[in-house]
């Protein structure tokens, strides 16, 4: 748990808009809570952690309003393409109302914070932060994995039975490990993990391809014997097998 949560941390540094963000409610935050944390010092890591997951809230505020731009300025070809697969609006429609519904809740969420921040301080903006968070991946977040699921059950793989035959499609599934090592692309690797399985094929051509996570684990040892796992990707994509039928 400690590890999935740290690579979650780490990811997010990754992300220019995210440092930005959180830079700048950091110094904020650290202005503002200065006082009482020259009375007590313990306190310093509760503005971080706050710093940190208001970052997480605008940055996906962020992406809200640049997806609520898109639904904008794409409305039009939105409208042509849902002539042509009516299932199409349907999935529009609860996509469009996702973006709406993070909208709010991250609104939410900062006016709560700052209520929290007026009542009690640091304490109170931490405290309304999680509340928040706990909510989202709790009621949000599943609704968000769920459209993509059905997203892609239904419209992706309509799509694909247009083009190619005997089609065979699951979000879960992936190439196996024993496919992607008789390809000879990757020489080592010790963790493996992917999704979107698709097998098809085209004439007498089959092919399968899915996304595929390949990483090499490190172990560290400090002076004290404590040993630390940490986990390098050295791939993150699509990989394809083609093989013709024999004639």
């Amino acid at each position: 748990m400690a590890g999935l949560l740290l690579r979650f941390v780490v990811s997010r540094f990754k992300d220019k808009r995210f440092i930005i963000c959180f830079v700048a409610i950091g110094v904020l935050l650290l202005i503002v809570t200065a006082p009482l944390i020259g009375i007590l010092p313990i306190l310093i890591p509760l503005p971080i952690i706050a710093a940190f997951l208001l970052a997480l809230a605008v940055r996906a505020i962020w992406a809200g309003i640049g997806s609520a731009a898109i639904v904008a300025t794409g409305s039009a070809r939105v409208k042509e393409l849902a002539e042509e697969m009516p299932q199409l609006a349907e999935f529009e429609k609860r996509r469009t109302a996702l973006v709406g519904m993070r909208l709010i809740f991250f609104l939410a969420a900062i006016a709560l914070a700052v209520l929290g921040a007026v009542v009690a301080h640091i304490f109170g903006i931490t405290a309304a932060i999680i509340v928040a968070f706990i909510v989202y991946f709790a009621v949000i977040n599943p609704k968000a994995n769920t459209l993509r699921s059905d997203f892609k059950e239904v419209v992706v793989l309509d799509e694909l039975c247009r083009v190619f035959e005997d089609v065979k499609y699951n979000s879960s599934e992936r190439i196996s490990s024993a496919e992607v090592d008789s390809l000879g692309l990757f020489r080592r690797y010790d963790l493996y993990s992917g999704d979107d399985l698709i097998e098809a094929r085209r004439g007498d051509i089959r092919f399968s391809r899915s996304d595929i996570n390949l990483s090499i684990e490190h172990v560290s040892e400090d002076e004290d014997g404590n040993t630390t796992t940490s986990y390098e990707r050295v791939f993150g994509g699509s990989v394809l097998r083609f093989e013709q039928d024999e004639t």
